[in-house]
């Protein structure tokens, strides 16, 4: 039987180490590292090559997340240029959709599958009976008032780390259930359809605010046009603000706010942005 307790203590090898160290006196030789120089030459090796390398646990791609609504809905684990591509494409496709609902009712999300398979399970012994066939989704679309906004392949679920094709549909749905729940995301989605996101007029860049404004008589426009949009801006009240017959000049000043005709000739302000 081995006898733990008297076997001799040895020194761990480390100056200034206090867990396993012993005391010596000023005649007794220093002891020697159990390993050479060549053990230590390889471990300084290692550890620079450790820091250098790419370790894939460490280092996650960067997500690029869609906005709706200037509301972070879907964050995407494509490299970047796929998942810019795939953003214009849905941005395209919400778009459609948008024009044809109603902002002041509920929108609907729902997962439909597209592809399903059935597998057959294993039997688990010789000559019993078949085993019951599993379906297996392999697509599956959202879809947003009964038409399709995203579809969801195995693919994306291997980028995504995903269990399977009908979590990962779930899961999107829900975040975009949960945002077009907002009558206020609603209001203005189908306020800015069509609208491009930033304009650029007299020189200067302006970021559509996607609220509309206001009609109080104020709005006035000498006919400039972006994209083929007619620029407004709005005159400060005094006593010629309802003085149809004065010909509208342009603010010498760049104004804070420049404003467009939506497809439901509501107006849609764009405010300057600030560099």
């Amino acid at each position: 039987m081995h006898k733990f307790a008297s076997q001799p203590s040895r020194s761990s090898g480390f100056p200034g180490c206090a867990f396993g160290q012993r005391t010596r006196n000023n005649n007794e030789t220093p002891s020697r590292s159990p390993h050479g120089w060549h053990y230590w030459l390889r471990i300084f090796i290692l550890s620079i090559c450790l820091q250098i390398m790419p370790l894939t646990t460490a280092i996650a791609e960067a997500a690029t997340t869609w906005r709706i609504a200037g509301k972070p809905v879907i964050s995407f684990a494509y490299e970047d240029a796929i998942a810019n591509r795939k953003i214009n494409q849905l941005d395209q496709r919400l778009e459609k959709i948008v024009v044809q609902l109603n902002p002041n009712q509920a929108w609907q999300v729902d997962v439909q599958p597209t592809q399903v398979e059935e597998v057959a399970a294993s039997s688990s012994s010789a000559g019993s009976e078949p085993a019951a066939k599993t379906k297996i989704v392999k697509a599956a679309a959202i879809r947003l008032q009964g038409q399709t906004l995203i579809e969801v392949t195995e693919t994306d679920v291997q980028v995504h780390n995903a269990t399977s094709v009908l979590d990962l549909a779930n899961s999107w749905a829900r975040s975009l259930s949960q945002l077009f729940a907002q009558p206020d995301v609603r209001q203005r989605l189908t306020a800015t359809v069509g609208l491009p996101p930033q304009i650029g007029y007299r020189g200067a860049i302006y970021q559509l605010e996607a609220e509309v404004a206001i009609d109080r008589g104020l709005f006035r426009t000498n006919g400039d046009r972006v994209n083929g949009k007619i620029i407004f801006w709005q005159v400060p009240v005094d006593q010629n603000v309802y003085n149809i017959g004065l010909k509208p000049e342009a603010p010498e000043e760049i104004p804070e706010q420049i404003f467009t005709l939506n497809r439901n000739l509501l107006f849609i302000p764009y405010r300057l942005r600030q560099n």
